[in-house]
C-alpha cells in the first residue's frame, strides 16, 4: 500500500501530490549522486596529474643534467637529448589539456584553427620520435619534395595526431624495417599526410574499428604491444574536430599499412 492508504484512494489530488513528492525525492537523490560522481572525477584527475607529472619532472631533470656539460655530448647525442626535452615539454602540455578536458566533463576538444606548415609539422614529429625509431633500428624515409605545404588546422592538435600515427607505426612495424612518410596536395583541396609501415597490415574488418576506444586489432603480437587502445580513437576525434579525417588503407604491394591524415589545404595563390 502506498503512503496515505485509504486517504490516497479517497482523494486523487492527495495521490498525485504523493507521487510528485516521490519523484522529487528520486530526482534530488539522483542529483546528489551526480554531484558526488563529479567530485570523485575531479579528485581523480588531480591525482592523475600529479602521478604523471612527477616522473616527467625526473626525466626533464635528467635531460637538463646531460646538457649542462656541453662538451660531453657529440652532435647525434645532443640531438637525442634535445628531442627528449622537447618530448617531455609536449607531453606536459598534452597532460594539461587532457586533465582540463576531464575536469570540465566536456565532450569536445578546444580547437584553434589557423594556417599550418604540414611539412614542418611532420618533420618535427619525426624528430621527436627519432629515439624510438633508433631503438628499433627502423629507417624513416620521406617522399616529400616540397619544402612547405600549408593547411587549415589546429597546430597543436595536428601535431598530436601525426605523433600518434607515427608512434603506432613505430610499435607495429618490425625492427630494422622502413617507415615511409609523404605529404601531398589532393585534387579535392586537402593536404594529406601518408605514413606507411611494413608490418603485418590490418585486416579489412578491423580498419574502422581500430579507431574505436579500447579496440585492438587481432594479431599474433597484439597482447605484447604496449598501449590501452585509445590513441587512434583520440586522434580521430582530434582530426574530425578540425574538419579533417584519418583512415588506414591497403598498400599497393600488399605489405604493411598506410595511414592517411587529411586536412583542408590553404588555397594556392593564382
Amino acid at each position: 500500500m502506498r503512503p496515505g492508504g485509504a486517504l490516497h484512494d479517497r482523494d486523487p489530488r492527495v495521490g498525485a501530490a504523493l507521487d510528485h513528492a516521490a519523484l522529487y525525492e528520486a530526482s534530488y537523490q539522483r542529483e546528489r549522486d551526480l554531484e558526488r560522481q563529479d567530485q570523485r572525477r575531479r579528485d581523480f584527475m588531480s591525482e592523475l596529474s600529479h602521478e604523471i607529472r612527477t616522473p616527467l619532472m625526473s626525466i626533464q631533470a635528467f635531460a637538463d643534467l646531460l646538457r649542462m656539460d656541453g662538451t660531453s655530448l657529440d652532435a647525434p647525442a645532443d640531438d637525442l637529448v634535445s628531442s627528449l626535452s622537447f618530448g617531455v615539454d609536449r607531453l606536459n602540455r598534452l597532460v594539461s589539456d587532457l586533465i582540463d578536458l576531464g575536469r570540465s566533463g566536456g565532450q569536445e576538444f578546444e580547437v584553434h584553427i589557423g594556417e599550418v606548415d604540414v611539412v614542418e609539422a611532420l618533420r618535427a614529429a619525426e624528430s621527436l620520435m627519432r629515439p624510438a625509431f633508433l631503438l628499433r633500428g627502423q629507417t624513416v624515409t620521406s617522399d616529400t619534395s616540397a619544402t612547405s605545404v600549408r593547411a587549415i588546422a589546429d597546430p597543436h592538435w595536428l601535431d598530436q595526431v601525426i605523433l600518434t600515427v607515427l608512434s603506432n607505426a613505430n610499435r607495429h612495424a618490425p625492427p630494422a624495417s622502413e617507415i615511409a612518410l609523404r605529404v601531398l596536395r589532393t585534387e579535392d583541396g586537402c593536404v594529406r599526410v601518408e605514413i606507411r609501415d611494413h608490418g603485418t597490415g590490418i585486416a579489412r574488418e578491423d580498419r574502422d574499428r581500430i579507431f574505436e576506444p579500447y579496440y585492438r586489432a587481432r594479431s599474433a603480437d597484439a597482447e605484447s604491444m604496449p598501449g590501452a587502445g585509445i590513441g587512434l580513437a583520440v586522434a580521430r576525434r582530434l582530426i574530425e574536430a578540425q574538419g579533417g579525417r584519418v583512415w588506414v588503407e591497403d598498400c599497393e604491394d600488399g605489405a604493411g599499412a598506410r595511414f592517411c591524415i587529411d586536412v583542408r589545404a590553404v588555397a594556392e595563390q593564382a
